[in-house]
């Protein structure tokens, strides 16, 4: 259900078109019980106002506008007292009068309705705005539209609320916050995000440094696969400082790297981790690996994945890092990886690869007799057998030779 702030409507208490159709004494009495409300009486007080103005209401007994008048603040009064129901009475008896102008009309039940609109009663704010939106002489306002739109709305009626928050918005010189949210809500609500996405780049425009509007940006862009676009505004919302949570980091980076950007993915994220913001997840790691090597930094990638092997103990990870490390011609640190991986629980096609890179290793440090032995057992392993075959005749040829 929504909840919305309902005194959207600036009354004026009477008009000055009002004022010359009162006597000058019903307008004093009037106008000096006002000011009294005005300054928050207390409870004595209070009671005094409340005396003059059934006074004031039986004096002027036939007289429609002033009698409305009088209730309108009797209304008003109550209210401080957050007596709703007494207010909402006085209110709905004012407006019944006859003989009431526009202008009075208008402004009696723009009361009522937020009157109703605190007491929850949704179905009868809608009536009495629905009432004045539909008179010939209604001169729009966006306060009433809002108003109406957000009865609409705290029944879940948004195909009905929508159209009147569009409007208030339109009228609007600079739309407030909460109507801008409001339309966004109803066209998402529809599964209309074209027109969601609207409202959601005015509220990045009128509020930029509210973080949630951006990702909530970059999340529209997403659903209607403008990915450029979503890449775009969650690049910006990182480097307004708005990207915090792991999961934010995680899309900015699979945005950037739809979009050909493996080295911003990959500095972000190194970034992240280093200041602390992003936590040291294997599918953080995993992701920043791929970014780097996606970039040709292979130094980067390299380092990346041991940080990763190191951290989770893949033994597909392993097995990777020893051929990058052996294509590196980096023997000593390769060995050292295939001590790590051995302890794990390997198959016997990764225990082959192991064994292979090992043995090259071995054989490129001098350790002839480590070589051989680690090569002899990956022969005995049917997908490595044929390149430690290989190897170990190479090996033995040159010291033949």
């Amino acid at each position: 259900m929504f909840r919305f702030i309902v005194f959207l409507i600036s009354l004026a208490f009477i008009s000055q078109a009002n004022a010359a159709l009162l006597s000058p004494r019903t307008y004093n009495k009037l106008n000096d019980i006002q000011q009294s409300i005005n300054e928050q009486p207390n409870l004595e007080a209070r009671l005094e106002i409340a005396a003059n103005l059934l006074e004031l209401a039986e004096d002027l007994e036939g007289n429609s506008l002033g009698l409305a008048l009088t209730w309108q603040t009797h209304a008003q009064l109550h209210l401080l007292d957050e007596r709703y129901r007494e207010a909402n009475e006085y209110l709905a008896r004012a407006i019944k009068l006859k003989g009431l102008d526009s202008a009075t009309l208008f402004q009696l039940k723009s009361f009522y309705a937020q009157t109703l609109f605190i007491e929850e009663k949704y179905a009868q704010v809608i009536n009495v705005l629905e009432s004045v939106v539909a008179a010939d002489d209604f001169k729009e306002s966006a306060a009433v539209y809002s108003l109406l739109a957000a009865a609409y709305y705290s029944i879940d009626n948004f195909n009905d609320g929508l159209p009147h928050i569009v409007k208030a918005c339109e009228l609007a010189s600079k739309p407030k916050e909460a109507w801008l949210q409001m339309a966004f809500s109803g066209y998402y609500q529809q599964k209309n995000y074209s027109q969601a996405l609207v409202y959601t780049n005015q509220l990045v425009l009128n509020f930029p440094d509210k973080k949630d509007y951006w990702q909530q940006k970059a999340g529209m862009h997403q659903l209607v696969e403008d990915y450029a676009s979503a890449a775009s505004s969650k690049e910006l919302s990182y480097k307004k400082g708005f990207i915090v949570k792991a999961s934010d980091y995680l899309n900015l980076g699979q945005l950037l790297a739809s979009q050909g950007n493996p080295y911003k993915v990959a500095t972000a994220l190194e970034k992240a981790l280093a200041q602390g913001k992003l936590e040291s997840t294997e599918k953080t790691l995993r992701l920043m690996q791929q970014a780097w090597m996606q970039a040709k930094e292979m130094d980067k990638a390299r380092a990346a994945l041991h940080r990763l092997f190191i951290a989770f103990k893949q033994q597909k990870d392993g097995i990777r890092l020893m051929h990058f490390l052996v294509d590196a011609q980096y023997w000593q640190q390769a060995i050292a990886i295939g001590k790590e991986l051995y302890p794990l629980k390997l198959t016997q096609k990764q225990k082959g690869s192991v064994l292979l890179l090992d043995g090259i290793c071995q054989y490129r440090l001098g350790n002839t007799r480590f070589a051989l032995n680690a090569l002899s057992k990956a022969m005995a392993i049917k997908t490595s057998s044929s390149q430690a075959k290989g190897w170990m005749s190479y090996i033995k040829q040159l010291q033949q030779g």
